[in-house]
């Protein structure tokens, strides 16, 4: 059995997955998620779930035609097939959304491809100026690291535009966004602000603490509900082999938020983490 180091791939990818654990934990304790679920299933037509059913069959079939084509003799290995995989949708983690309670109730829940607030910065193209598809009050949103969920659309708010020492908040859609207009889940949607900004501190937290932990067992050791956020490929490496371990300055309880607590309450609490000796 061998020691399994922690090496900076395991951290970042441990680190991504508390990350998904904080956004998830914060938008369930500020109320947001019930108006992410409203927002994506008016994304979801029927119409679109027939095709997510079928691109989902013709995946599974395109992954069964790949294995019995593929060209076992190739120098190129398994990348060289005769038949090739093409799946016609992916699902997704993030949505770009542009809330206004004060838009037309016609706008509610439909696409802007071309959404942009003014850019009245000397060197902002001239068809931005105005803003484009832009109307007063308009507030854009991006959601990161949701459950996943498929959507007809790809949509997406970046906050920065410019470059270098012209850099300047200006968001705008990244191929398109999706507008809302009811008021209840623009009203919902307002913590978004605040727990990116909960997340960063709670990441940076975590980050520094994880950076000092040299072997997986020792992190799942100091936090054993830890090997959730972990891959099931490093906790079998690891299970061949017990290694003894001095135990950290900085223990999870001191930076683990309570909401990720009581969120992950079935798979992540530990005595030690309840406070139990």
């Amino acid at each position: 059995m061998a020691s399994v180091q922690m090496s900076n791939q395991l951290r970042d990818t441990i680190s991504r997955n508390y990350k998904k654990q904080l956004h998830s934990a914060y938008r369930q304790s500020r109320n947001v998620q019930p108006a992410v679920d409203k927002i994506v299933e008016a994304m979801q037509t029927n119409v679109f779930k027939e095709y997510v059913d079928l691109s989902t069959r013709l995946e599974l079939i395109a992954k069964q035609l790949t294995k019995k084509y593929h060209d076992s003799k190739s120098q190129y290995g398994q990348y060289h097939m005769n038949f090739q995989e093409q799946p016609m949708t992916r699902p997704r983690e993030e949505m770009g959304i542009v809330c206004n309670p004060n838009r037309p109730s016609s706008d509610n829940m439909t696409y802007s491809y071309h959404w942009h607030m003014p850019d009245t910065h000397q060197e902002a193209r001239e068809d931005y100026k105005n803003g484009v598809e832009y109307v007063d009050g308009d507030v854009g949103v991006q959601i990161n690291d949701l459950p996943n969920y498929y959507c007809p659309v790809k949509t997406q708010v970046t906050y920065m535009t410019g470059w270098g020492s012209d850099e300047r908040y200006c968001p705008h859609a990244d191929n398109a966004v999706f507008i809302v207009t009811d008021p209840e889940i623009c009203e919902a949607l307002m913590p978004i602000g605040e727990i990116e900004t909960k997340v960063n501190e709670d990441l940076s937290k975590f980050n520094e603490y994880i950076k000092k932990i040299t072997t997986l067992k020792r992190f799942v050791d100091e936090w054993p509900g830890g090997k959730e956020l972990v891959p099931e490929e490093y906790m079998q490496r690891m299970a061949k082999k017990v290694v003894r371990a001095k135990s950290s300055a900085v223990t999870p309880e001191q930076i683990i938020p309570d909401e990720l607590k009581e969120h992950m309450n079935e798979v992540i609490l530990t005595n030690k983490l309840l406070g139990d000796d």
